[in-house]
């Protein structure tokens, strides 16, 4: 008996580790795009920069990031906002000093915002320009399911939807946002499966006994 409970207890533990390591890629994830060899600007704001991309693959976003090149916080808190391409606003956040950083920007936590393989959306961070300084990229690097279409902009006094777009490359930084792999449903059914079939056996292991 112990020893048939204790290869239930392993496969059960070892599903439970899936589940977590699901649960951990979605609230870290990876920056949805780096950029490289960069100029900054500042004084002729303010802005709400970032960019315009594509997902390739469904992903969810976990966090939204304000650029933060030298790394000693902002002068004031960014807005960031998640649009899609029609200019519905997805997601937002206020990004301060203290929050996460991530290479060249800081993140914070957001409730998971699930993005749709072949759709298009936006990503911007206001005030950048008055106080903060911002990125003129001469290229950037994307993770897989990411293609970077564009840079967008405003001149606004707050979040604002950036419409215009300044071409492929170079591009405004800005805001940005962390994201990570969906799972595919045939995962979600794989654990379901696996939980019960560790259920059923418990049970008929606990009838034998009875009788």
């Amino acid at each position: 008996m112990m020893k048939m409970m204790t290869k239930y207890s392993v496969i059960a533990l070892a599903l439970l580790g899936v589940l977590a390591g699901s649960a951990q890629a979605q609230t870290t994830g990876s920056p949805a795009v780096t950029p490289i060899d960069y100029a900054i600007f500042d004084g002729d704001g303010p802005w709400t920069l970032g960019y315009t991309f594509t997902a390739d693959t469904p992903l969810s976003v976990t966090a939204l990031g304000a650029f933060d090149w030298e790394h000693d916080g902002f002068a004031t808190s960014h807005e960031v906002g998640l649009w899609d391409e029609n200019g519905n606003l997805l997601a937002s956040t206020a990004v301060a000093s203290g929050d996460t950083l991530v290479g060249d920007f800081r993140y914070k936590a957001i409730s998971s915002v699930t993005l749709a393989a072949g759709n298009v959306y936006y990503v911007g961070a206001s005030n950048f320009g008055t106080g903060d300084s911002y990125a003129y990229a001469g290229s950037v690097n994307t993770p897989w399911g990411v293609t970077f279409l564009s840079s967008a902009y405003i001149q606004s006094n707050g979040l604002e939807f950036p419409p215009y777009l300044s071409g492929m490359q170079p591009g405004y930084f800005g805001g940005n946002l962390l994201v990570a792999p969906v799972p595919e449903p045939e995962t979600y059914a794989m654990l379901a499966a696996g939980l019960g079939l560790i259920g059923l056996a418990s049970r008929r292991k606990q009838g034998r006994r009875a009788a």
